[in-house]
């Protein structure tokens, strides 16, 4: 979805609102699973992990939001976010609890 958000360019706006919307479902979902396995073995980052998912959700509410205000700058800043947080989270704070897998 990040990769469409990004050859899409942040033209469209619809087709933007749409997928920030199912991005968001979505990452609801696979941190809610996430989160139940990494408590499940105990985990012991795992309420520092939970505030990075809740992060990360509220930053795409608040996307959704400037776009339903018609935000014309927040295509960059969107890109960028998405782009630097999904890389960062899965490359780095997600490697942290493999030994506990």
């Amino acid at each position: 979805m990040v990769n469409r958000l990004i050859e899409s360019k942040g033209f469209d706006n619809e087709f933007v609102k749409t997928t920030l919307l199912d991005l968001k479902i979505y990452s609801e979902k696979h941190f809610s699973e996430e989160e139940a396995i990494l408590e499940e073995r105990a985990y012991p980052n795992l309420e520092d992990h939970k505030f990075e998912h809740r992060f990360f959700v509220r930053r795409i509410s608040s996307f959704c939001k400037e776009l339903l205000d018609d935000n014309q700058e927040l295509s960059q800043k969107m890109l960028e976010f998405l782009a630097d947080w999904l890389a960062h989270h899965t490359l780095v704070e997600d490697q942290d609890y493999k030994k506990y897998l």
